[in-house]
């Protein structure tokens, strides 16, 4: 940061920043899709352009055709929910547009629930423009009419006056390649949900039946030796009246570490135990059951993994496997609830569709701009980044100090935790804009990049022994590696170069209204560098030439005191520079005279003080 270059780019940036928002971005009160439609009529011809409003139902369809001011121009009716009721709305819409030579024809429908999904398609194949709704649009337009009532009537009028004031979007649905690919891990999902809550019946069940029991394994749920255990005896009187040496015998078959050792523990406890389960049969009934759901619960769990890492190594979001503590479910969760990023401008847009924004009250001279979260986008998709945050926050060396960061300045975890999950979407989008391994910005340490290939072969390792399926999806994984990963070529440096220097000429002409001489980009380039060497000259003591100069101050490092994770933080290296103020170089500028005054005191030349 205390590089001449550093700073004249921050410089440039901060006029860029202040360009963009003297000009403004909004040119419409509609928002961006809703004014590309009022755009394409426009150029139609309002009175050439025919809107079909559709409220979608289960086993019917209700339809209304009107033109673009309201005008009906044929009463509602309704078609069934199959082929041939699809087939006669194509011919009610051919003699629609032969009728009233209409060129174009918008079809608007609600989002409900998967009953939109197949009609859509089989019009838009037919070339008709589909355009979709939220319920919650109709919901308000109903009440701004002042309609208390809800019919299917009410709602194709406010389903057509919602894509009149552009309230619709073009967006078409998931492909198959994603919908299967978000298919698989919500109900890898499942399975995991279920697989817990028959971890916590099997938990209730033995601290009744064998109290003490699990607590003689490191991890019981995936030690060799309980299942072996509770197939043998379901309390500890029971244990106790099995053999020694047979004990032994079954612990070794089941490849268990030190038998002997294990076996000795367990006729302790047993001993010192008072559970029993002589009168609650049906306890070790319903035990037995839930160990079964257990292990299927497992091996689906098993499956889904292995078709979820088949869809991830050829989706660009392997990139995601670069990162600390993000496997292959985390991040096939995010990309498949999230699809293709190239719907995206910007990871503002991500965190709006995930309801991660905060929300922004403003009237008169009260203004709150940072709220709550608005919670209004997808819950899966906005569970699964919680849960890669929730994941990142535990020792992510990059995400780690920002989330200690917070909880310092006074945030609850909750908060931490939302603003994590925001920095991982803008470092996310940016990887699979650049097509880059994990590199966060400002990062000066260590390089912090996983290796997504040895990351994605100890995922498929725990998951199967089936070497060959392993060495297809690895070499699938490193196709994809090789595709998207791509370095900066010379046309694009030169093109990124000659982006900054017209960035760097829009400075020049908003600095000329103020100045008394013009400066050119080499004097402003030169006078910059030569006041941040000066200060780096004046703080910096000489090193020696045998010492090998740190690049970087590092971060805090973690160590571990007492199975707590404590971060200290790091002395500043004998070669440290304090950064260079922007202010101060605005500064040593105008005391050359190479400014005017008026840089600093931000009023124009000639200004008087009022009495």
């Amino acid at each position: 940061r205390h590089c001449p270059k550093y700073l004249s780019k921050e410089v440039v940036w901060m006029k860029k920043r202040q360009y963009k928002r003297k000009t403004g971005s909004r040119t419409s009160i509609q928002k961006p899709k809703g004014s590309r439609f009022t755009e394409e009529v426009k150029q139609l011809g309002p009175e050439n352009v025919g809107i079909i409003p559709i409220d979608v139902h289960k086993d019917k369809h209700n339809i209304l055709m009107c033109d673009y001011y309201g005008k009906i121009l044929k009463h509602e009716f309704v078609i069934p929910n199959t082929l041939t009721g699809v087939q006669y709305l194509l011919s009610h819409i051919s003699d629609l547009r032969d009728k009233f030579k209409l060129k174009k024809v918008y079809v608007v429908m609600e989002y409900t629930g998967n009953y939109y999904k197949n009609l859509a398609n089989r019009l838009r194949q037919a070339g008709i423009t589909v355009t979709f709704v939220l319920s919650n649009s109709t919901y308000h337009l109903r009440q701004g009419q002042l309609n208390w009532c809800k019919t299917d009537s009410i709602d194709l009028c406010a389903i057509g006056q919602a894509f009149v004031n552009g309230w619709v979007s073009s967006s078409p649905p998931l492909d198959n390649f994603y919908e299967n690919w978000q298919t698989l891990t919500r109900s890898r999902r499942n399975e995991i949900n279920m697989q817990t809550q028959a971890k916590n019946r099997i938990t209730d069940i033995l601290h009744q039946l064998m109290p003490g029991f699990q607590e003689l394994f490191g991890n019981f749920w995936e030690h060799n030796a309980p299942p072996i255990l509770l197939q043998l005896a379901h309390s500890p009187e029971q244990l106790l009246n099995l053999k020694r040496s047979s004990l032994i015998q079954q612990l070794s078959k089941a490849k268990v570490q030190k038998p002997t050792d294990m076996v000795d523990k367990l006729l302790i406890w047993a001993k010192s135990s008072i559970g029993t389960s002589d009168e609650l049969p049906a306890k070790v009934q319903q035990l037995k059951i839930e160990w079964q759901h257990l292990l299927i619960f497992k091996e689906n769990i098993r499956e889904y993994n292995l078709q979820i890492a088949q869809y991830l190594v050829k989706n660009p979001a392997l990139l995601f496997l670069s990162m600390p503590w993000v496997n292959v479910p985390s991040a096939s969760e995010y990309a498949a609830e999230v699809g293709p990023f190239d719907n995206f401008a910007s990871p503002k847009q991500i965190t709006a569709y995930l309801g991660l924004a905060p929300k922004k009250f403003q009237t008169g001279k009260v203004s709150f701009e940072n709220g709550h979260i608005t919670r209004k986008g997808k819950s899966h998709a906005r569970a699964s980044v919680m849960n890669i945050s929730n994941n990142l926050v535990q020792g992510n060396d990059y995400y780690t100090p920002n989330y200690l960061n917070f909880l310092a300045r006074g945030k609850t975890k909750q908060h931490a935790k939302v603003a994590i999950a925001n920095k991982f979407i803008r470092n996310s989008f940016r990887m699979i804009e650049n097509g880059q391994l994990f590199s966060p910005p400002a990062w000066t340490g260590e390089d912090l990049a996983n290796s997504p290939i040895e990351k994605l072969k100890d995922f498929l390792h725990n998951n199967t022994n089936d070497k060959e399926l392993i060495e297809k999806i690895v070499t699938q994984a490193e196709q994809t590696l090789a595709m998207v990963l791509k370095e900066q070529t010379p046309c694009q440096q030169q093109e990124t170069e000659t982006q900054a220097e017209q960035t760097l000429a829009i400075v020049m002409e908003e600095q000329t209204s103020c100045q008394p001489e013009p400066q050119d980009e080499q004097t402003l380039v030169s006078v910059l560098k030569e006041e941040a060497s000066c200060q780096q000259k004046e703080t910096e003591p000489q090193p020696k030439q045998d010492a090998q100069i740190p690049k970087a101050i590092q971060r805090p490092k973690r160590k571990s005191i007492e199975n707590k994770v404590v971060f200290n933080r790091i002395t500043q290296p004998a070669n440290y520079k304090d950064p260079v103020h922007t202010m101060k170089i605005l500064e040593n500028m105008v005391a050359l005279g190479k400014l005017p005054p008026c840089v600093l005191s931000e009023k124009p030349p000639g200004y008087v003080q009022p009495v």
